[in-house]
């Protein structure tokens, strides 16, 4: 958060939730419950460890090393794609 922030000259935190706090958010967002509560369980999927270490997934579908962090942050900041 501390590189965007950097980036973009704006404060940027990360507000961890609960599965039952996304899905009722989905929810009032307008999605229907049974989607929400699938998307829910999908992101407790992901974000269980099992993708905490680096893989050649890049490498592999494009050809190419992978961007630095930090150069992402720096490309995509100049777009100002996160102006809202």
């Amino acid at each position: 958060m501390a590189e965007i922030s950097r980036a973009t000259g704006r404060a940027v935190s990360f507000q961890a939730v609960t599965p039952a706090d996304f899905a009722a958010g989905l929810v009032d967002a307008g999605l229907p419950p049974d989607d929400a509560e699938g998307l829910a369980a999908l992101f407790v999927d992901i974000l269980d460890g099992h993708n905490s270490s680096l893989a050649d997934g890049v490498r592999r579908a494009l050809g190419r090393e992978p961007r630095d962090f930090t150069e992402f942050v720096r490309r995509t900041a100049a777009t100002r794609a996160w102006n809202v």
